[in-house]
């Protein structure tokens, strides 16, 4: 369950951006895709667990509710550190094409 309510939360604040960023320059739609593909992903998961274990699915332990934290975490900051590298590359390529041509 926190899995899902923090990539829906870093999905929310991506599209957020895509509407802000109206020149397309800092590419949002890179974190959409790991974002929304991670909210889909345990979306599911949350699905199979309900209908396997129902209601106690919104209860977790204490454990299990840490690692869900500690893996959102992990993924956040993952997607994070994927979009700068991005981000980076993208930004040395242009100023070498500038640079070139231009």
């Amino acid at each position: 369950m926190i899995l899902v309510i923090a990539m829906l939360i870093c999905s929310l604040l991506t599209i957020w951006g895509m509407v802000a960023d109206k020149k397309k320059k800092m590419h949002f739609e890179f974190l959409g895709y790991m974002f929304f593909g991670s909210l889909l992903m345990w979306s599911v998961d949350l699905y199979t667990e309900f209908s396997e274990e129902g209601m106690e699915v919104f209860a977790p332990s204490r454990e299990d509710a840490i690692d869900d934290l500690l893996l959102s975490l992990t993924v956040t900051a993952t997607a994070l550190l994927l979009w700068a590298g991005f981000l980076f590359i993208k930004r040395k390529s242009a100023d070498r094409n500038e640079l070139c041509c231009g």
